[in-house]
């Protein structure tokens, strides 16, 4: 490099090494990243739309029987209806035709994923949301998601999570008296709201698995068994 008046012999390293940079490209390199080795990948779930109804967009649907269709097999899916599930599906990011036949995707929200919510209640992380019958949305104080406490009121959207419940929280409500242990095919509702006490107008079919009583409008708790069967027991007496 040619003599610069007035710059020391550093300067005139400094500027070397500067020149050198910029004609090999790597002076407006940007450093390394490190990036993640994995990246979370949400399972679409194809269905056919057996609802009756445009299923909107985040919207929870329950799971019917699927449909085989050209050798594969479709997962059907209608709203939610008032025998809990324990686990729902929730649609994509964008609206499917009630038509008949009409496909969509969903994903189980096991990650945190999008869901319509009832905008009358304000969602509090932590918290849980679950189905009504007759709906697309989440409603507080239900089980079967946890909710993150982002939410979107304008579009009707939260972020939460799918939690499948061990158990739900039930009463025997349903008319028919006590229960006797051993005994089942019975109807008791899911109990929710901020003290337990509130109707979800959500139900389940149970077994007393106990060997005692269950008392006509006492609480207790119903877990689905691996068999299929639901079994209860009652917490009061």
């Amino acid at each position: 490099m040619d003599e610069l008046i007035g710059l020391t012999e550093e300067d005139h390293a400094a500027l070397a090494r500067l020149l050198a940079a910029f004609e090999s490209g790597s002076l407006n390199r940007k450093p390394d990243r490190k990036l993640p080795t994995k990246y979370r990948v949400y399972e679409a779930i194809p269905f056919i739309n057996a609802s009756g109804q445009t299923i909107p967009a985040y919207g929870l649907v329950r799971v019917t029987t699927p449909t085989t269709v050209d050798g594969e097999m479709i997962t059907n899916v209608a709203a939610v209806d008032a025998t809990y599930r324990w686990r729902y599906l929730v649609n994509g990011p964008d609206d499917v035709d009630s038509a008949s036949g009409s496909r969509g995707w969903g994903t189980w929200a096991f990650d945190r994923d999008k869901i319509l919510y009832d905008t009358t209640a304000t969602p509090v992380q932590g918290e849980h949301w679950g189905p009504k019958d007759a709906t697309f949305k989440l409603f507080q104080h239900r089980p079967g998601f946890i909710v993150d406490g982002c939410y979107d009121a304008t579009n009707g959207w939260l972020w939460a999570q799918q939690v499948i419940p061990g158990e739900v929280r039930v009463q025997n409500d349903d008319g028919g008296g006590a229960l006797a242990g051993g005994s089942g095919g019975r109807t008791f509702g899911i109990y929710g709201g901020a003290a337990g006490t509130t109707d979800t107008g959500l139900e389940v079919t149970l077994t007393n698995s106990s060997s005692v009583s269950w008392a006509a409008t006492k609480y207790g708790f119903a877990t689905a068994d691996a068999g299929g069967l639901i079994f209860g027991a009652p917490q009061q007496t």
